[in-house]
């Protein structure tokens, strides 16, 4: 462990969670009905010096997030593979190219943003789940006949990786797909 980080108390229906007033679960029950990526996810989703607030509901949702992420991981693999269209390559593949750069840049930058104010992991999962939504709405217009750049695709499937890298979730989703690494992370 390279840092340590001591989170806020975790609550039940705003109650401290404590062992003398019996209303504690432990790790291991947790993950007996969610994933461990949810329960992580979870952690994650509220400022770490925040109250969390145990419930089934909010875990519930984060195994449906962690369901969406690994649907929008499989289209970013397929996008990554699939070689741009040659009969709409030129001026809709620019235009294209153009405004994903554009997002996966905005996203990654405020990705970053929101963990260096304060290690801010709620924000940061949000810029996430905007370029999550931003892969989803290129998969479906490319699959509706827009012209497609793999260049772009492939870009940002990297930078998906290793935000989901950085907050340590779906890695295995991601297992045939090469780790990027801290400087891979400069250069995007």
């Amino acid at each position: 462990v390279h840092y340590w980080l001591h989170n806020g108390f975790i609550t039940i229906n705003q109650e401290k969670m404590s062992k003398s007033l019996n209303n504690f679960f432990l790790v291991k029950d947790v993950l007996e009905k969610y994933s461990p990526d949810a329960l992580r996810f979870f952690l994650l989703s509220t400022h770490y010096r925040s109250p969390l607030d145990f419930s089934d509901e909010r875990l519930d949702e984060a195994e449906r997030n962690m369901e969406r992420l690994t649907d929008v991981i499989a289209k970013t693999k397929e996008l990554a593979k699939t070689e741009g269209n040659e009969e709409t390559a030129h001026a809709g593949s620019l235009a294209t190219s153009i405004a994903v750069a554009t997002l996966i840049a905005d996203m990654k930058d405020s990705f970053t943003e929101a963990m260096d104010d304060d290690f801010n992991t709620g924000l940061a999962s949000g810029f996430m789940f905007d370029l999550a939504k931003a892969i989803n709405v290129y998969y479906t217009a490319v699959h509706n006949g827009t012209a497609h750049n793999q260049a772009a695709a492939q870009h940002a499937k990297d930078v998906l990786k290793t935000i989901m890298d950085i907050l340590g979730i779906l890695e295995k989703q991601w297992k045939d797909t090469e780790s990027a690494s801290s400087e891979e992370y400069e250069a995007l």
